[in-house]
């Protein structure tokens, strides 16, 4: 996937949060700059307003932006996305060419902090999933290829977790 550059006036910015209030609003703002790429590692997807209405539709416009924008979920568990995310699984259902939903395996559990990464050089980064912790930061390639690795390390215990229907097909 392409990087997309960043603007020669582009200026690294990061900004701590430290309440669960401030976790869905730092994932609003970094899920707006998405151009091409959207990867993200969380214990279920319980904590950030996956399924508001707001958020799908970002993710929604963000897939049909660009005939190569993709996204991809590596969960631990499924089964809330499963039960309490309807709007992302219809999502996944009309875009599963471009959107996949992983589940980890063996070492892939061993993970605990939570990320999204976009167009490989925007991330949000929870230091611990069972803490509000963590922070956005923008423009920072170098944080955002740290967290990739990670991500990529993670990817490698992984199996396919969500079916875009129900049959599986």
């Amino acid at each position: 996937m392409p990087e997309v550059p960043a603007s020669p006036k582009a200026v690294s910015e990061t900004i701590p949060f430290t309440l669960p209030s401030e976790y869905g609003p730092a994932l609003d703002r970094l899920l707006a700059l998405a151009a091409s790429e959207i990867l993200v590692f969380d214990r279920d997807l319980r904590d950030g307003g996956w399924n508001a209405p707001a958020r799908v539709d970002l993710l929604r416009a963000f897939l049909l932006g660009h005939h190569s924008s993709r996204m991809q979920i590596i969960v631990h568990e499924t089964t809330h996305i499963e039960s309490h995310l309807p709007r992302l699984v219809l999502l996944l259902r009309d875009y599963s060419h471009k959107f996949s939903i992983l589940r980890t395996i063996e070492d892939g559990r061993n993970a605990w902090d939570a990320l999204v990464i976009v167009d490989g050089r925007h991330v949000v980064h929870r230091f611990h999933q069972d803490s509000p912790r963590g922070e956005l930061a923008l423009n920072a390639p170098l944080k955002a290829q740290q967290l990739r690795d990670r991500y990529d390390d993670i990817l490698a215990f992984t199996e396919p977790g969500v079916n875009a229907t129900q049959m599986g097909l």
